[in-house]
């Protein structure tokens, strides 16, 4: 029987806030800064590179890009309204 997952640590919620403090931090370096704010320096080198929050992604790569997937469901929609089923064979 599968377990029920239980996170380890708790979630910061101030994380966005202290990453705001760590990007103005002037005169100290980008290690200094994370550790004073308690962040992952990695994040804070992030931030700073692209000035922006990173985007949250679920799941994995797509298979096919967003234009060919819109194209298909329209194609299954004209076929549906014409009367064929989807089937394997």
């Amino acid at each position: 029987m599968p377990r029920k997952y239980g996170r380890v640590k708790p979630e910061n919620k101030d994380h966005e806030e202290n990453l705001e403090k760590a990007v103005k931090e002037d005169k100290v370096s980008v290690r200094t800064a994370a550790k004073m704010q308690g962040i992952a320096r990695t994040s804070l080198q992030q931030r700073l590179a692209t000035g922006e929050k990173p985007k949250k992604t679920v799941g994995g790569q797509l298979s096919l890009p967003k234009e060919a997937e819109m194209e298909l469901a329209e194609c299954l929609k004209i076929k549906a309204k014409w009367g064929f089923g989807n089937s394997m064979s």
